[in-house]
């Protein structure tokens, strides 16, 4: 089971905007696309490093600046199972569901798998 709904935010987006973006998406995660495409993602560990390592220019950094590039996806025809082995083997929560061109389509989240 996979969410459509998703918080997405540019590259450009500043850290205000990803912040309300990410607590009205409650998935932990804002995806930054480009029409419509992945670009890369940031969870709350991101922000959190953000932070720490950027005290005096925090709100000043854009998305581009913490994201992750290059995160790990899935096509939506792939079974949980499948993806859960995924999320365990690179000890991430959440896999973005993408199409064959890059387009974003949805996330799948370990704990919705495990809920089922």
């Amino acid at each position: 089971m996979f969410k459509k709904q998703l918080p997405i935010v540019t590259g450009n987006e500043l850290i205000p905007n990803i912040i309300h973006t990410m607590s009205s998406g409650r998935l932990g995660i804002a995806v930054v696309v480009d029409k419509n495409k992945i670009k890369g993602i940031i969870t709350d560990g991101d922000l959190r490093r953000a932070m720490n390592s950027h005290t005096e220019k925090f709100f000043s950094l854009k998305a581009k600046d913490i994201m992750t590039e290059r995160p790990k996806t899935i096509a939506k025809e792939m079974k949980m199972a499948e993806a859960e082995d995924i999320m365990n083997k690179y000890k991430i929560t959440s896999l973005l569901v993408a199409d064959k061109k890059g387009k974003l389509e949805g996330v799948v989240q370990i704990y919705s798998i495990n809920s089922n």
